[in-house]
């Protein structure tokens, strides 16, 4: 995408533009464009992250602070910079940064609509949405229903004015959303790259079936490759379950401020009557909501996607501690009085809970939790000086740490799993499996690795250069350099020389591009000559898939390369070259 403006648009996999992604790719724009900007580095791939997720800092305060005031806005900020996962998310390539934030900007244009009853922010807070859905497609649509139940409940607009406005809403959302869809989908097969993650060279399919609900309900969407199914119930947190929310491989990521947001919405229920704001409150109720039921009841092959919950989670908390506060503070007799140290002492609890049932939590920060709630509770009960800043240290402590681990590269999570902080293999609160519980890479092995400011470009290894080398002195001018049987074989190539390699099936590699039929037609006008494939091909199943025919087809009837053609003293494990040339021996 940084090499080609038709990858660029279409969102390719390859630098030739024959196949694209097996999703939108509007969350990769801006790291193209960095890296068109600032070449192909390390920090040139992070800056649009580190961006966005600076934004969406600001956003949220803002909407808290227009919500309840300056120091709910500070504490929201603060909740959602100190959530482990999201250092990771906004720090790696991924569709989860780009999403957050559009939601985010989306909530912020929405409250702004609902306090001014004017149109335009309602639009912009649609076009917030549909550019999160070319990020991140159906799962920018888990705000949906939450803002348009809060637009029904604004006092100040009529019956008629109310659903009007959720229609305007929903109508910029959806048609936004799948406007780039429809162009794409409208151009002719020959004037456009395969849809990977379709088996019918179609966005819809790979959209709403292969990446929505056809990981529910299998094959729903026809024309989506092989569907992702959760039907499974397990107590892993990748595995669909009721209680996924509450492991600690997610509490240590999103988790550590439930108590908290459950007193949000707890003071929300008791003022929804009577405050203006009720709109928003029971918003985020719901979106948090929606966003917690759709991830329970789903499998979750990356922990980024615990993203959803972040924002509504720490708006949430901030309310429910400023209502704390303020009920300390207002002087009201009674239980009132009470809630503050009721909530830190539960929050610190909580946060206890968390810390020991991971089995790595260091001994210090559990006894700085303990001490810090401890005093905390003490100082609230007696009304003095202080209380909140050791509230609000309690509180944010463990999650802070958790974040402030992550300086460790070990760490910080990836792009293929945002995972932050030490990882969690197979603990639970209620069980214990057997074998090692964690991974080394704990608070025990901690170092802080430099900063990166430079990184050298990128460069094949001696291997593939040499590879690479023999095919260009052989292949017909011009076109595809090789093929190769899988998108892990193919991307090195690639992302390390931005050569025009192809591979087979797409990166879901299951899609039906190249066929055969284009695989025999190139060889025929010399188009396409190399194929790199494993040493060993297993042969092909009773129905065999596209990817399968070919690689068949190649070895049948091409010819195989010896390694000491191309290579020196090293070799490619597990890998050959096959020429297809028609005048190769056979």
């Amino acid at each position: 995408m940084s090499l080609s403006d038709r990858a660029l648009l279409f969102g390719t996999f390859d630098p030739t533009a024959t196949i694209t992604l097996d999703k939108l790719s509007g969350f990769l724009v801006p790291q193209a464009l960095a890296v068109r900007a600032f070449g192909f580095s390390q920090w040139a791939l992070a800056l649009p992250q580190v961006v966005e997720g600076l934004v969406t800092v600001a956003v949220v305060f803002a909407i808290a602070r227009r919500w309840r005031g300056p120091r709910t806005g500070l504490f929201a900020a603060a909740a959602f910079a100190t959530t482990p996962l999201l250092a990771s998310v906004f720090g790696h390539v991924m569709e989860d940064a780009l999403v957050t934030m559009c939601l985010a900007c989306a909530v912020l244009a929405w409250q702004r609509a609902v306090a001014s009853a004017r149109i335009l922010p309602l639009v912009v807070s649609g076009s917030w949405v549909a550019i999160g859905f070319q990020a991140k497609m159906l799962q920018a649509w888990f705000v949906m229903p939450a803002l348009v139940v809060g637009l029904l409940l604004v006092p100040s607009l009529g019956r008629a004015a109310r659903w009007g406005r959720a229609g305007v809403l929903v109508a910029v959302s959806v048609v936004g959303s799948v406007a780039w869809m429809t162009v794409l989908q409208l151009l002719p097969p020959s004037g456009r790259p395969y849809i990977d993650g379709s088996t019918s060279n179609n966005i819809f399919a790979t959209v709403f079936g292969y990446n929505g609900v056809n990981r529910f309900v299998p094959h729903l969407v026809p024309g989506a490759v092989a569907d992702f199914v959760s039907t499974v119930t397990t107590v892993g947190a990748s595995g669909s379950s009721p209680l996924k929310l509450l492991l600690p491989q997610v509490t240590t990521q999103v988790g550590w401020l439930y108590p908290l947001a459950g007193a949000g919405v707890l003071a929300i229920a008791l003022t929804i009557r009577r405050r203006a704001d009720r709109a928003l409150g029971v918003a985020m109720v719901l979106w948090l909501a929606t966003a917690a039921l759709v991830i329970s009841a789903s499998t979750v092959p990356h922990a980024a996607y615990y993203a959803a919950l972040s924002v509504p989670l720490s708006l949430l908390a901030a309310v429910g501690c400023s209502a704390a506060v303020r009920a300390c503070r207002s002087g009201a007799p009674g239980l009132a009085r009470l809630a503050l140290p009721a909530l830190v002492g539960a929050q610190a609890a909580w946060t206890l809970v968390i810390l020991g049932a991971t089995g790595i939590a260091p001994l210090w920060l559990g006894i700085a939790v303990a001490v810090l709630g401890g005093a905390a509770v003490i100082v609230a009960v007696a009304r003095r000086r202080g209380a909140v800043i050791l509230a609000v240290a309690s509180m944010l402590l463990a999650p802070a740490a958790w974040t402030a681990s992550e300086l460790d590269p070990s760490l910080a999570g990836s792009a293929n799993d945002a995972y932050g902080g030490p990882r969690l293999e197979s603990v639970g609160f209620f069980f214990r499996a057997t074998g090692s519980l964690v991974d080394t890479n704990t608070f025990d092995h901690f170092a802080i690795a430099p900063p990166v400011l430079w990184s050298p470009p990128r460069a094949l290894t001696v291997e593939r250069r040499a590879l690479a080398g023999y095919v260009r002195a052989h292949r017909p001018a011009g076109g595809v350099l090789f093929v190769a049987d899988s998108w892990e074989s193919a991307a090195p190539y690639i992302l390390d020389a931005g050569l025009p390699v192809e591979a087979l099936g797409g990166f879901s590699g299951a899609a039906p591009s190249p066929t055969l039929a284009r695989v025999r037609s190139g060889v025929a006008a010399g188009a396409l000559r190399f194929f790199l494939l494993p040493t060993q091909v297993p042969p092909p199943h009773a129905h065999p898939t596209e990817r399968e025919r070919i690689l068949d087809w190649v070895t049948r009837s091409c010819t195989w390369i010896p390694d000491d053609a191309y290579e020196g003293a090293t070799t490619l494990v597990r890998q050959s070259l096959w020429d297809c040339s028609p005048g190769a021996p056979r």
